[in-house]
């Protein structure tokens, strides 16, 4: 594969790895705020809604960055295959 491919590939990840970390920092910042906020004026757990539903905004974000646990490994061994068929291709088509 040649690397300049290779570099936008890791640019591209990185990028969504940095959106998701800003992402969670967001996430944690906004939903203290909207905790202590709450807190200030007991009664209805009303911070509960928002932080349910953003995390689980995040929680498909992380999956869609990270990939689910435990199939990062699976995924690794499957790109590695595609390159090795690409490159043998590559390798037929030249010769």
């Amino acid at each position: 594969m040649a690397a300049n491919t290779l570099v936008r590939q890791a640019r591209r990840r990185v990028a969504a790895k940095t959106g998701f970390y800003i992402h969670a920092t967001i996430f944690t910042v906004v939903n203290a705020g909207l905790i202590a906020l709450n807190l200030m004026k007991p009664g209805f757990p009303w911070s509960a809604f928002p932080f349910l539903g953003w995390g689980l905004g995040l929680a498909f974000h992380a999956i869609s960055v990270f990939g689910f646990p435990g199939t990062s490994g699976m995924r690794q061994r499957m790109i590695a295959g595609e390159i090795d068929k690409l490159q043998a291709t590559a390798a037929t088509h030249t010769s």
